[in-house]
């Protein structure tokens, strides 16, 4: 048997389980309400947790085989959780088993925000989300928000240079921290997508964004961009 400990803002409690339970359905047969709009089929990544010295974790595919600590959000930060997809649509997963370039395809989906990065890993076989990173946004060291980064570009020779590099050393971090957990090669990792506001997604691809801020602040570019991302190992 193993232990966990689950820590609320109101309460903490030992919970014994054995292996053959997801994390999910442990908290949930003890009374938990762990949102996972999927079912917990681990195609949504929303039933995430928090484990002391682990991160977050997609808690339907997270088995306990040690002991453990789980941090759950007060009340009013679960029920934002909760609504913050409530207007999402759920768009079936098409499954593909051909024209990839390995025998275990995965893709990427990126959220680039000021605050915070948010990375989705993504089994191209059969669409489950396999991990959830997230973290701050280093960008922030030099600055709190768009307009102050943009400054820092303009007044700094190198400020794009340096705001490129500690944002995609950041992403790439976590790509690999990902590819060594799974026992995979950088081909494994096919597609990568990118979104963000048009200045960190100006930052990311080295275009400068002075003129976001400059009138009449047309940016660089507004459509798509694909772009050819060197494979290393």
């Amino acid at each position: 048997m193993i232990k966990i400990k689950v820590i609320t803002p109101e309460n903490i409690e030992i919970i014994e389980s054995g292996h053959e339970h997801s994390l999910l359905d442990i908290l949930r047969k003890r009374g938990y309400e762990i949102y996972a709009p999927c079912g917990g089929k681990g195609t949504c990544g929303k039933c995430m947790v928090t484990l002391k010295d682990e991160g977050e974790v997609i808690s339907c595919r997270y088995y306990p085989v040690n002991d453990i600590e789980v941090i759950l959000p007060e009340e009013e930060e679960a029920n934002i959780l909760v609504h913050q997809t409530e207007y999402l649509e759920e768009i079936p997963f098409k499954v593909t088993i051909s024209g990839y370039l390995s025998s275990k395809p995965f893709g990427v989906a990126i959220d680039i925000g000021t605050t915070t990065v948010v990375l989705y890993f993504l089994n191209l076989f059969n669409g489950e989300i396999e991990k959830i990173s997230s973290f701050l946004n280093p960008q922030k060291q030099y600055g709190a928000d768009v307009i102050s980064r943009i400054n820092y570009c303009q007044e700094n020779e190198d400020g794009l240079s340096e705001l490129q590099k500690s944002i995609v050393g950041a992403i790439n971090y976590e790509l690999d921290a990902f590819r060594i957990r799974k026992g995979l090669i950088s081909m494994n990792v096919e597609k990568i997508i990118i979104v963000g506001n048009t200045t960190m997604l100006h930052i990311l691809l080295g275009e400068n964004p002075v003129s976001i801020a400059l009138a009449p602040f047309k940016p660089e570019f507004t459509d798509k961009q694909v772009r050819k991302v060197i494979q290393q190992d």
